[in-house]
């Protein structure tokens, strides 16, 4: 069930998303059955539900394992250990594929499964702080959704769809959802690890035969079960990583339009001054990719990391294809991991910069203050595991650590112990971040139109494709760029350029007063009547 929802969002963000932008499908929403249908089938709306549920079902899982008495455990492990025995298999500790991995002794094992009291303790307050963190961003992105709908309502095209979101409101709420996804994932992960302690997982004793899982190890020794549910868990925080180099791609889109912003050149001088418009159209086009460039080096490269990351884990799953994966892991993976921690602390710094520049903190005051946990949740997704790693028997960093110091002083946990504090620290620092967004955010009383969330800046959107045939190419650029809001906005039916029409007055800075901002609007009543 949980992995059916992992999926189902996936393709509600890469698929249906993208379905829900056009504008006769959303006119369907909003007029079947009185409009009743809108806002439960909006891809947000969709999104939380699989993002709850994954959640709630998780934590009920969880519940389940941690609930569990010492002398159960002590019992299964016992069980486990006698099976393994009968079988002649051997069961070892650590990362034998680094050569550090020694063979265990019956208490030996259960000794390196043991969950310490303050370890148990922080995982399940762990359990309970993700289920709060998820909670806390529906409401928070609720009321940003809804005080959407009342701009919406106020907009002469607009008002007949106001539940669906403008691109860049899009753009805002992937990155308002990144703690949450983060946490489903961390519950999903714990939930393994709980199993795995606890002597739980499928296959692993007589008591728990595998008819009883949808997915398990072709093989029944407990080595070959352990590394099959961390390939899963692993599976699960790649999945949470491939959201969040989307949101951070959100992030660059539109900070990009805010620096890039159209308002630079006067409307009313469009077209009759090309050469001016032509400069300033490349000037917009390179700070928008070049201003950037950590951040799209980040997003890139991650997302290719993320799914290669993924499809080795899952790859491990079947014995068919394992040595591949594995081979796949030590040679390309491993050798990427430090490279890519750097990457993440030069995508911190450039969204740090770039949030910093007057432009920016016009539309969207304290900027950094409110960007502050996506930065926050780069670092503790890359970067903490590696911290954690240096501490863990058997890993790379602990290797090279104590062939540097020449002692084992730094060798604090288990690989098991590794996996479950990552992601109980995972849960608890969502929570924070959850809190922290909700503070600098103020959803109740947030500026949409100061930020230009609202309907009337779609068409000064810059589609992608756009946006990079100007830097890559070096002709025809003023041309491409004048209807570029129209053209890839995602919203070409309804933001058609009235730019042209000489009938619309002019204000004092050169562009034209909408019909939107005039309260008497027949236009605009006989469009939502």
């Amino acid at each position: 069930m949980p992995m059916l929802m992992w999926h189902l969002n996936c393709v509600n963000l890469l698929f249906y998303r993208l379905v829900s932008r056009w504008h006769k499908y959303q006119t369907f929403l909003h007029t079947c059955l009185g409009g009743w249908l809108a806002l439960p089938l909006q891809w947000y709306s969709l999104f939380f539900i699989g993002i709850f549920f994954t959640a709630l079902y998780s934590l009920l899982e969880c519940l389940q394992y941690d609930s569990l008495q010492a002398e159960t455990v002590a019992r299964n492990l016992d069980e486990i250990y006698t099976f393994n025995v009968e079988q002649n298999y051997t069961i070892f500790s650590g990362f034998c594929r680094t050569g550090e991995c020694i063979p265990l002794e019956r208490t030996e094992f259960q000794d390196s499964l043991h969950v310490h009291n303050w370890l148990s303790l922080l995982s399940k307050g762990g359990h309970v702080a993700a289920l709060i963190a998820v909670l806390v961003n529906v409401v928070h992105v609720t009321l940003v959704v809804r005080r959407f709908s009342h701009f919406a309502a106020e907009d002469e095209r607009w008002c007949r769809y106001p539940w669906k979101m403008t691109t860049r409101m899009d753009w805002l709420l992937l990155i308002f959802c990144m703690p949450m996804v983060i946490c489903a994932a961390a519950l999903r992960a714990s939930s393994r690890s709980w199993q795995l302690m606890t002597g739980n997982c499928p296959c692993s004793r007589g008591a728990l035969p595998c008819e009883n899982a949808l997915r398990t190890p072709w093989d029944h020794r407990f080595p070959r079960i352990e590394h099959f549910e961390f390939a899963l868990y692993r599976s699960d925080l790649e999945l949470a990583a491939m959201f969040q180099f989307y949101a951070i791609f959100a992030f660059v889109r539109l900070i990009g339009e805010y620096v890039g912003d159209r308002e630079i050149f006067p409307e009313a001088l469009r077209g009759k001054l090309p050469r001016l418009e032509h400069s300033v159209a490349e000037y917009q086009s390179v700070i928008k990719t070049a201003a950037l460039l950590g951040a799209w080096a980040f997003v890139i490269l991650g997302t290719i990391r993320s799914i290669v990351s993924w499809v080795t884990a899952e790859m491990e799953t079947f014995p068919q294809t394992l040595r591949l994966a594995e081979k796949v892991e030590s040679q390309l993976l491993s050798s990427l991991r430090m490279v890519f921690a750097l990457l993440t602390i030069v995508c911190v710094v450039n969204m740090l910069v770039i949030c910093k520049m007057e432009r920016v903190e016009e539309k969207m005051p304290r900027a950094n203050a409110k960007f502050t946990g996506a930065r926050m949740l780069l670092v503790v997704m890359e970067v903490q595991k590696s911290v954690l790693s240096v501490f863990t028997f058997g890993s790379p960093f602990n290797l090279r650590v104590k062939q540097v110091l020449g002692h084992e002083g730094f060798t604090l946990f288990s690989p098991e112990r590794y996996f479950l504090l990552h992601v109980t620290l995972l849960t608890w620092e969502c929570l924070g971040i959850v809190a922290l967004n909700f503070f600098w955010w103020k959803p109740w009383s947030m500026e949409l139109d100061d930020a230009q969330l609202t309907p009337r800046f779609e068409r000064d959107n810059t589609g992608l494709a756009t946006l990079w045939r100007h830097v890559l190419s070096d002709g025809g650029v003023h041309d491409s760029h004048r209807g570029n809001g129209a053209q890839l906005s995602g919203s070409s039916s309804d933001a058609s350029s009235e730019a042209d029409s000489p009938e619309r007055p002019l204000i004092s800075d050169g562009s034209f007063v909408s019909d939107a901002s005039r309260p008497g609007s027949a236009r605009r009543i006989l469009s939502c009547v």
